[in-house]
């Protein structure tokens, strides 16, 4: 069972994957993939040029902060 099964998952910054190919495979692993983070954010996905308000919310809220090759690993 992949770590993002039943978790709940926000991207941000630029991935190297396409966006529309990172919210597929993050579904298909079992996450739920959402636009903003809220207190229902397990996991933020963090690309280049992330910005730092985003990330600042999650790390605020206790969300677990993934490099994108970190998110890519636990496909």
């Amino acid at each position: 069972m992949s770590q993002l099964s039943g978790k709940t998952v926000v991207f941000t910054g630029t991935l190297n994957m396409k966006r529309a190919e990172a919210t597929t495979a993050a579904t298909n692993a079992g996450a739920n993939v959402t636009g903003s983070i809220s207190g229902k954010t397990d996991i933020i996905v963090v690309g280049a040029s992330a910005g730092g308000t985003k990330v600042d919310a999650a790390k605020a809220k206790g969300t677990t902060v993934w490099t994108e090759d970190e998110f890519l690993a636990q496909l």
